[in-house]
């Protein structure tokens, strides 16, 4: 693995492989208080990502609902700036979070581990459309932003397994009585 994490689009695929595979590791390389550019470009590459595989499932017919490809076309223009939105205001409340459980990192630091967690974005997508796989993804995402808490904020491992354990676990509860009830 290399020394240093780093946001540049050609290391896209090799540092999303880094990130799922070894999480750990991942988040003790990257620099918490660089610069908001290249993590900003990240997201916008996850959000094409995204938006290409969305195409592709509707094209296959993996996808349901009445979309046309004009549609799909013009979620890949739109999607990346709706998600560079939603990644700076996760990061607030996600950083208002690590603060909580006792975290040190600065708010830089949360904007660049949510942006480097949005490689999920694309599997997501794909982990939607069937319902067995969408939990256990979610679980894995929880577990990544539960290694990014500890590798960044340095909140103790413990804290950050009952807090992430317990949100999962109240995800996972509210889903079942959405399918019991439903």
């Amino acid at each position: 693995m290399r020394e240093r994490f780093s946001f540049e689009p050609r290391n896209f695929f090799l540092d999303a492989w880094s990130l799922l595979r070894w999480p750990s590791e991942f988040f003790a390389r990257l620099e918490p208080d660089g610069p908001l550019t290249p993590p900003t470009v990240h997201i916008a590459l996850c959000a094409l990502a995204a938006g290409l595989v969305d195409t592709a499932m509707m094209i296959l017919g993996l996808q349901e609902g009445t979309g046309s490809v004009v549609i799909n076309l013009l979620t890949i223009i739109f999607f990346p700036p709706f998600l560079v939105a939603y990644v700076l205001l996760m990061s607030l409340l996600y950083h208002g979070f690590c603060k909580l459980l006792g975290g040190y990192g600065t708010w830089r630091a949360s904007y660049r581990a949510l942006s480097a967690l949005c490689v999920t974005t694309p599997l997501g997508l794909v982990a939607g459309r069937f319902d067995a796989l969408w939990l256990p993804l979610l679980g894995y995402w929880f577990y990544l932003l539960l290694q990014a808490t500890v590798g960044i904020h340095a909140v103790r491992p413990r804290r950050a397994w009952a807090a992430f354990g317990g949100l999962y676990g109240l995800l996972l509860l509210a889903s079942l009585i959405v399918r019991v009830f439903a």
